[in-house]
Order: C-alpha cells, then sequence, then structure tokens
C-alpha cells in the first residue's frame, strides 16, 4: 500500500525558522541528505503495511497517547538548543513520552507489523554535507533558529516520492493522520 512513518513535527515558530534555515543552506550550499526532508523528529522508521494493519496502527495511537495523558507521561518535547556537529547538525531534545509511545505502539501491532521505535532525541537539519560547509551551516542555522517555543504534534506520513540528490528532488510525503499532543 505505501511508505510509511511516524514523525513529531514542531509548529510555528520552530517549523519556520528550521525550513528558511534548511532553504538558505539549499541555495547557499546546495543539496546534501539533511536538506532532502521536511523538519521532524522520527518516532519510528519507515515501515510498509496493508490498509488494514494501517488502520490499527491509527487506531492504536491515541489509545496510546489517553495512556500516556493518564500516567501523567509530557508528550511535549523539551528543546534544549542547537546540535552543530560537523557530521550532523539538528535541535537537541528530549521526548521520553513519545519513545515510550514508539515501543508501546511496537507491542500493540507486533503480530501485523515490524516497527522500529526511535530514541526521539533530537531534530535533524543538515547532514551528508561537505566539511567544507560546516563553519556556514553553523552560522545560518545560529542566526535563524532563535525561537524554541513550539506547540509539536504527532503525524502519520506516507512518502509519495523518495528524494534523490543526484536530481537535486526533495522527499515528498502526505500527511495522513495528525494527532495533538
Amino acid at each position: 500500500m505505501g511508505e510509511f512513518i511516524l514523525w513529531l513535527l514542531p509548529g510555528a515558530p520552530l517549523q519556520d525558522q528550521a525550513e528558511q534555515a534548511k532553504q538558505n543552506l539549499w541555495d547557499q550550499i546546495g543539496p546534501c541528505e539533511g536538506l532532502l526532508y521536511p523538519p521532524h523528529c522520527t518516532v519510528t522508521g519507515f515501515f510498509t503495511c496493508t490498509a488494514s494493519v494501517l488502520q490499527s496502527v491509527c487506531e492504536a495511537v491515541p489509545k496510546i497517547l489517553e495512556q500516556l495523558r493518564s500516567q501523567h507521561q509530557a508528550l511535549q518535547p523539551k528543546v534544549h538548543g542547537l546540535i552543530l556537529n560537523p557530521a550532523f547538525s539538528g535541535v537537541d531534545m528530549a521526548s521520553p513520552g513519545m519513545a515510550l509511545l514508539a515501543q508501546r505502539l511496537q507491542s500493540a501491532v507486533a503480530e501485523q507489523l515490524s516497527l522500529r521505535p526511535k530514541r526521539c532525541d533530537h531534530m535533524s537539519l543538515v547532514y551528508g554535507h561537505s566539511s567544507e560547509h560546516q563553519a556556514l551551516v553553523q552560522k545560518v542555522l545560529r542566526d535563524t533558529i532563535k525561537d524554541f517555543q513550539c506547540e509539536w504534534r504527532l503525524a502519520l506520513l506516507q512518502r509519495l516520492q523518495p528524494g534523490n540528490l543526484s536530481d537535486a528532488r526533495r522527499h515528498e510525503f502526505l500527511v495522513r493522520e495528525e494527532w495533538r499532543l
């Protein structure tokens, strides 16, 4: 049926700043692997499934969110600031509630689907770029991303078209379902 993934998506103003930084870097250094994706924090790895299994996932997520809320688990990520490493730049964050959701979802659909829960500890922005561009990457991110406050939402996305570095094509996604945290 398709290729799907669960992501945490930032709201404004962080989303707008991250998109602007990514576009500025695309214009200045050209495409790199990290710039092919929109701003996000990965909750699960990609998975393929049938429509009925996808329905099971969509039914399980709000139940798990409600369980986590009843256990007073914080669902909104806590953002710590920028990560500016030579091989990877992004936003440092902690989201133990979303990591727990991914683990519980994996258990809930284990008979139907193999999910790969992620740690939910960063938002990827730039990676796979030439080391000669690192100073520019750091400057653009520092100059553009200043307000980390936002409301995050959990989204189930379907990849419509894979990105490709050789022809500078970004990944295309469709949001299939979205949940407020």
